[in-house]
């Protein structure tokens, strides 16, 4: 069962929304289709032919599903238990790519695990973690692997170290330098 929506002065696309497999498919006049909600790539794919019959069927027009990839994996987790960003951001800011972190303006902490990675990382001090950008599901888990064993090193209350007056200083001075520029 899906049903579609057209309203090309919001959105320049036919949007389908599928209940089994559970996604929604935005259909382009450049015939190119975006699938997203799916939590694997075969039900993704499901969903292509899912649309394609379903075209054939209102529409008469027969329609293929050619090149279809992933583009960009995203997945959540909770690690049950809450982080010290700050610290984290003091530890990794010079070994990995971080972005300034400033709490009033977004909670979550974006970091690269290596500086020519286009995965992100965004953690959150409640211990939700947001990881974006893998290409596949194989990457994806690679990524997390190569990651999960230094967050628990940040386990509010449960640090490697504490947070001296010297970092505390140097998150500052990196924050006043970026603003200036």
């Amino acid at each position: 069962m899906c049903y579609g929506r057209l309203g090309p002065e919001i959105f320049p696309a036919v949007t389908f929304r599928i209940y089994k497999p559970y996604t929604t498919v935005s259909t382009f006049q450049t015939s190119k289709v975006v699938i997203t909600g799916s939590n694997r790539s075969d039900k993704a794919l499901l969903a292509c032919y899912i649309i394609s019959r379903e075209i054939h069927k209102k529409l008469g027009i027969y329609t293929s599903v050619n090149n279809f990839r992933l583009e960009n994996v995203v997945g959540s987790l909770a690690l049950g238990y809450a982080l010290n960003i700050d610290l984290f951001y003091a530890d990794y800011n010079k070994k990995l790519q971080v972005e300034v972190y400033k709490r009033d303006v977004f909670p979550g902490l974006q970091i690269w695990p290596s500086p020519k990675s286009k995965i992100v990382f965004i953690l959150f001090a409640s211990g939700a973690v947001v990881i974006s950008g893998a290409k596949s599901e194989e990457q994806f888990y690679a990524t997390y692997e190569q990651m999960k064993d230094v967050f628990p090193k940040y386990r509010l209350g449960h640090e490697h170290r504490q947070m001296t007056d010297d970092d505390i200083l140097t998150i500052k001075t990196r924050n006043l330098k970026k603003r200036k520029k």
